[in-house]
């Protein structure tokens, strides 16, 4: 078994569903959601104030807050300047133009919610 402390912060909009993925995640002891975030703002604000030791292992990103494929691939290359986490975004439905914007912007990984499932952790 590894022993791994992964952070991940969760940047969720919807509230309940931020919390309930936290939840899920921390049933791992190999993970710790270090922050939950409910917007882009929000995770700009809070990675330009940590120390590079505090600064996620891995980012599960809504893709609600990626309204456009621009949009996209501009935040997750900006996001990935200031911490070079994994980026990993839940999409609701598949949209082609934003899981290519995804990996444009050097994102790790575009997932449909209902297809990880379990498997998120």
């Amino acid at each position: 078994m590894l022993d791994v402390n992964l952070k991940v912060f969760v940047v969720e909009s919807d509230i309940y569903a931020r919390y309930a993925i936290a939840s899920y995640l921390g049933w791992d002891r190999r993970t710790r959601v270090s922050r939950r975030l409910g917007s882009l703002a929000e995770l700009e604000d809070t990675l330009l104030s940590l120390s590079e030791p505090e600064k996620p292992d891995a980012i599960l990103l809504d893709d609600t807050l990626l309204p456009t494929a621009r949009d996209a691939r501009q935040s997750i290359s900006g996001i990935l300047a200031y911490a070079p986490a994994t980026m990993i975004v839940l999409a609701h439905t598949p949209r082609l133009e934003i899981a290519q914007a995804v990996q444009a912007g050097h994102g790790a990984a575009y997932v449909l919610r209902e297809e990880v499932g379990l498997g998120i952790s």
